[in-house]
């Protein structure tokens, strides 16, 4: 996680101790119980609570780009970075451990917070009944 995500987020410390936990987590207005974005501070309804709920780890691919130099961490090259919106509703950045090339936005993709506590993207499996 960045200093500038510790430094200007209120939901970085709710959020980083979920993600210790493994869990990947979501805010909702404590009030109204619309869902809020991850850098929302204060819901538009004007109500600043928030309740944390465990997101079910579904997502669709909204965008993507592969990474072709390092930026300062020990990722192999190349690799993808994926813009992803919950199925909850909140975007995420996630590493895409997937083939982008055979993805098109919104193709179905499971979350999960690997050892490190990076959030990682999969293609979704098909379901059994489908």
């Amino acid at each position: 996680m960045t200093d500038s995500f510790r430094r200007h987020s209120g939901f970085a410390a709710a959020f980083s101790t979920a993600a210790a936990n493994g869990e990947l987590v979501y805010a909702r207005c404590a009030r109204c119980a619309r869902t809020l974005g991850y850098r929302a501070r204060v819901c538009t309804c004007g109500h600043r609570g928030v309740v944390w709920d465990r997101a079910s780890g579904g997502a669709r691919l909204l965008s993507y780009a592969v990474y072709h130099q390092a930026y300062g961490d020990d990722r192999p090259l190349p690799h993808t970075v994926a813009q992803v919106e919950l199925d909850e509703g909140p975007r995420l950045v996630a590493l895409l451990n997937a083939d982008a090339g055979a993805l098109q936005p919104g193709a179905a993709l499971r979350l999960q917070l690997d050892p490190q506590g990076h959030l990682v993207a999969h293609r979704a499996e098909p379901s059994a009944d489908h």
